[in-house]
């Protein structure tokens, strides 16, 4: 069994943690004018523009391609990708192992809960759970099911866990769970964003880690054909992904609620994996230096990113736009920019920080 670094999957996580905050700095965009101007001080920035009278801002028409095209399966094939690194481990998961990843998982999911605090506009969103925290929990899960009770367990009680989405009143519940919960308190809380939405999408990426080693090219091949035939069938009976351009995440859970939508998400999955697959065992693996840094280091990517958009791209954004007299509007270029520019601060800058802290602290 070989150690080597899947170069492939680092791009595929790459682009997908790319694709991510490209629906996140797109939503921060669509409620921009609404609320999350106020990042601005002194006086909220409203000397300037008057925000308060504003409206959403709709996002351009190329980022509405891209969400029709991505928008139904980006947070599932990510969380597929990590369990997939998570399976392919697994034969070498020690107590030891297990309990490190542990702490880092909650770990990063009392970091993702803080960012949520800091960048929330009311009570409701601060207790809304998001996608990240989600994933988290979901790796915290399978990490500790499998070394206790193997993969045999953890695929059953993962089967057990995503059939509540379809054959339990799952979501009714919730909804008027959410429902009470607003009538009583004055409080929205969203609970789109759950365990049994990924769980699916989890146990693919796993079952594709676990074989990894042992399954031969030709029966990748053959998975993966059937699995693209069978995306591209259910792509077209199932109803189609709505995107509403003022409102991103509106709908982001449209296909993860319906069967056949969920059908077409799960064999995109497969298909993805396996061509990944088939790259890395005839050793052509995919490398595009951006995405690859990204996905190599795509936990760390996602902590901050949101808190860098909001405190330190919008202000500076609006101040530029101001002393130019440019228009602000929601589109793609601005945002690639976004994107760019925490990347660099990520990998260029914040090792010069690390290591001037570290060298300080020594001395």
């Amino acid at each position: 069994m070989s150690d080597k670094r899947l170069v492939t999957f680092d791009t595929l996580r790459g682009f997908f943690v790319f694709l991510a905050l490209y629906e996140h700095y797109n939503y921060f965009f669509n409620f921009l004018f609404l609320d999350y101007h106020y990042s601005f001080t002194p006086q909220d920035f409203s000397f300037v523009y008057n925000l308060s009278a504003q409206n959403k801002l709709q996002m351009d028409h190329l980022s509405y391609m891209f969400m029709k095209t991505f928008g139904a399966w980006v947070s599932q094939v990510y969380i597929a990708l990590a369990l997939f690194n998570l399976g392919m481990k697994a034969d070498k998961l020690t107590k030891e192992k297990m309990k490190r990843n542990n702490k880092w998982f909650a770990l990063l999911f009392f970091a993702f809960f803080l960012e949520n605090i800091l960048i929330s506009r009311s009570i409701g969103q601060v207790f809304s759970p998001n996608a990240l925290m989600v994933w988290m929990m979901i790796l915290f899960f399978f990490n500790t099911c499998h070394f206790y009770g193997g993969k045999y367990v953890t695929i059953i009680m993962a089967l057990l866990i995503g059939s509540v989405n379809f054959f339990a009143p799952w979501r009714e519940i919730f909804e008027r769970a959410q429902v009470n919960f607003y009538q009583h308190f004055n409080v929205f809380i969203d609970l789109e964003a759950r365990a049994e939405v990924f769980i699916y999408s989890a146990l693919i990426g796993y079952l594709f880690g676990l074989i990894y080693y042992k399954i031969d090219i030709q029966k990748l091949k053959l998975i993966g054909s059937l699995s693209f035939l069978g995306a591209m069938s259910f792509m077209h009976l199932a109803p189609l992904y709505p995107v509403d351009k003022a409102d991103i995440f509106l709908h982001e859970y449209f296909w993860a609620f319906h069967r056949l939508g969920s059908l077409c998400v799960w064999f995109t999955i497969s298909s993805v994996i396996c061509l990944a697959c088939v790259l890395e065992k005839k050793e052509r693996p995919v490398i595009l230096p951006f995405f690859t840094n990204i996905g190599r280091k795509s936990l760390g990517f996602f902590l901050g990113h949101k808190l860098y958009f909001i405190y330190f791209f919008i202000p500076v954004y609006l101040v530029v736009a101001y002393v130019l007299g440019l228009p602000i509007y929601n589109g793609s270029p601005m945002i690639w920019l976004a994107i760019i520019l925490y990347g660099l601060f990520y990998f260029s800058l914040l090792p010069k920080v690390k290591r001037l802290f570290y060298q300080n602290s020594d001395s």
